[in-house]
């Protein structure tokens, strides 16, 4: 996907934290974290039971990011020549027991972006994404994996339209595996993915040792995305299943997945090869 020809971001925390306020909870079973407050340049929450737990804003610095629009596609749906200023803030809640290989624990997330043309933008929306992972084990190093993802994006004040470089796009290995990356969802009359405004994204995976390093996947992913928001249809989804290896190294697992599409639209491949270095979610 083309970015637009300027792009310029700040990060806004969206977590009220006083700027002087220390404090700490202390939880009265194994089970439940600690919890500390802190100033909100340093806000997270620490774990004292069976996995340590933790809760953090995003922030970056203020950035100006050019990118090479192809003026053959401005106006196309593809891309789009605007300027961004957008305001962005993440809270996270993870309590898994590793990041690169979880095998229990759960990741709550919420990241919120929004724009207006009074802060120099050409545009107006909020955008929101709310994602779930949850890591059970069912046997010893047998892990049921499960994710659920859901977004939308609503222009507001005049506005009626998405930009392009902002909505949202699936399908590839780590969306919907056995679609190409970004071709799940609206299409222009040329067959170029140009995003939806709403997604709706899940998929349940179970892990299994074969041997030393060596493991094993099986997997349903499903999902979509739509125009408008919010727009969500459970009747129009795009699934894929099928196998994967795994092999351990020290900086996470090597992934190969092989998805079958099972149900493609017209031009769509049968499947797809995808390898990679960690997990899918």
């Amino acid at each position: 996907m083309t970015r637009t020809s300027s792009l310029l971001i700040a990060g806004l925390f969206l977590i009220a934290a006083s700027s002087g306020y220390h404090g700490a909870v202390q939880a009265q079973t194994a089970e439940r974290p600690t919890l500390s407050v802190k100033p909100a340049d340093d806000f997270e929450v620490t774990g004292t039971g069976e996995h340590a737990a933790w809760l953090a804003p995003r922030l970056a610095p203020l950035a100006w990011q050019p990118s090479d629009v192809d003026p053959d596609l401005i106006g196309t749906g593809v891309a789009e020549n605007n300027t961004l200023f957008i305001q962005f803030g993440e809270l996270k809640w993870d309590t898994r027991d590793n990041l690169l290989n979880p095998t229990r624990g759960s990741v709550l997330s919420e990241e919120l972006d929004h724009s207006s043309t009074a802060l120099i933008s050409t545009e107006r929306f909020f955008k929101l994404l709310l994602e779930g992972r949850h890591y059970y084990a069912l046997w010893e190093k047998v892990i049921l994996a499960s994710r659920l993802t859901v977004g939308g994006i609503q222009p507001y004040a005049g506005s009626d339209s998405v930009p392009s470089n902002v909505r949202f796009f699936a399908g590839g290995p780590g969306s919907i595996r056995g679609y190409a990356p970004n071709r799940v969802g609206p299409l222009d009359s040329q067959g170029r993915p140009i995003g939806g405004d709403s997604l709706l994204v899940g998929s349940v995976e179970l892990r299994f040792p074969i041997t030393g390093d060596l493991g094993g996947v099986v997997f349903v992913d499903a999902g979509n995305v739509y125009s408008g928001s919010p727009a969500y249809d459970l009747g129009d989804l795009r699934v894929g299943v099928g196998p994967g290896i795994r092999y351990n190294t020290p900086i996470g697992p090597f992934r190969l997945d092989f998805g079958v599409a099972v149900n493609p639209r017209s031009g769509d491949p049968f499947g797809r090869l995808d390898f990679s270095i960690g997990q899918a979610f």
